[in-house]
């Protein structure tokens, strides 16, 4: 996906992309245009203009616009320049372009935009799920389950808390859990607070303690014998 913009060379994890780009193009220059794919923007400085809903006539804060496939904008920098964060991909929601004011939202975009180059694959992915889920309205039958944790659930976190492949991906857990993976994100957000991404990310975090714990004390004992 093409953007009015340009920067390193992206990131890809899963079916999306991830670029943080400075805007190259005045104004003036910017005409209407159309994205076949659904994307995100993070707008990290400057003024932006947007058609979308609730989005000011030009921003002063960084501000999270969401476009769906196919809308067509004139979105732009006011003064030409300035930089942002676009992630692209996925089917996306059937609604009209928005700005959106979810503080969780903003979190997730912001964390890729801060670590765009270290984050895992499976970190950039299942943020990118996580946005596609805040904007995704609950199906029927997903409202009714939503006080019950389901039961593909525990088979997802085992995979996750077993695995020692840092490039695990989203993809491979939604198989195994014969779920959608907006599905997956939804659901480990409701139920236990994080991104898939997240959680692993915690899960290591606690391993990594442990094996130093056990090091230390190890050498301690040894210590003593002496």
């Amino acid at each position: 996906m093409d953007f009015w913009g340009s920067g390193p060379e992206g990131r890809r994890a899963g079916g999306f992309s991830f670029h943080l780009l400075k805007a190259n193009a005045p104004e003036e220059e910017v005409r209407p245009h159309m994205h076949e794919e659904a994307h995100f923007v993070l707008v990290l400085d400057g003024g932006y203009m947007s058609s979308a809903v609730g989005a000011p006539l030009v921003s002063d804060t960084p501000i999270l616009i969401y476009n769906p496939p196919g809308t067509s904008h004139q979105d732009r920098f006011h003064g030409g320049k300035w930089r942002f964060l676009a992630i692209s991909g996925g089917t996306g929601a059937e609604a009209a372009a928005l700005c959106l004011r979810d503080p969780y939202a903003h979190r997730l975009a912001q964390g890729v935009a801060d670590q765009i180059n270290v984050t895992t694959p499976l970190a950039l992915e299942a943020c990118a799920l996580q946005l596609h889920g805040l904007v995704t309205p609950l199906s029927s039958d997903e409202a009714r389950k939503a006080k019950t944790p389901p039961a593909w659930l525990s088979r997802a976190v085992e995979m996750i808390f077993l695995s020692d492949n840092p490039e695990i991906t989203v993809a491979q857990v939604t198989a195994e859990a014969g779920i959608h993976p907006v599905h997956l994100a939804r659901v480990f957000q409701r139920y236990l607070g994080c991104s898939p991404g997240e959680y692993l990310r915690g899960h290591r975090l606690e391993r990594a303690a442990t094996m130093l714990g056990r090091r230390l004390i190890t050498r301690r004992t040894r210590c003593g014998r002496r």
